[in-house]
């Protein structure tokens, strides 16, 4: 399957190292993450390394209504994938990824 999951990617991101105690990601939770992702952004050919997890985690968290206010960063990279966007760690001890994402369809958020 296309849009499953990596096992080393936890609510926190992708697992840093081995022996942490890495929560996992709960996927029923991600719906209103991943409703965001369809309404408002649009794919791209290549991986766009302009802007990563982390920050477009803070966008949802801003934009979301019926979120409590926090969007786990893992979460957010999980909901990228289901929704088929492809990913590239950002390095080797990062949490964060890049994405196949359009840097037009996100604009709006960045001003």
């Amino acid at each position: 399957m296309k849009n499953t999951l990596p096992k080393d990617l936890f609510k926190n991101g992708f697992a840093i190292k081995e022996n942490n105690k890495n929560e996992p990601i709960d996927i029923l939770s991600l719906e209103a993450i991943r409703k965001f992702i369809r309404d408002n952004f649009r794919k791209n050919k290549t991986i766009n390394i302009k802007i990563g997890s982390y920050k477009l985690k803070h966008i949802a968290e801003r934009n979301i209504k019926n979120i409590e206010g926090y969007v786990c960063n893992g979460d957010f990279i999980a909901s990228m994938i289901l929704e088929g966007y492809e990913y590239k760690k950002d390095y080797k001890n990062s949490p964060n990824a890049y994405f196949n994402l359009s840097q037009i369809s996100i604009r709006k958020f960045l001003k």
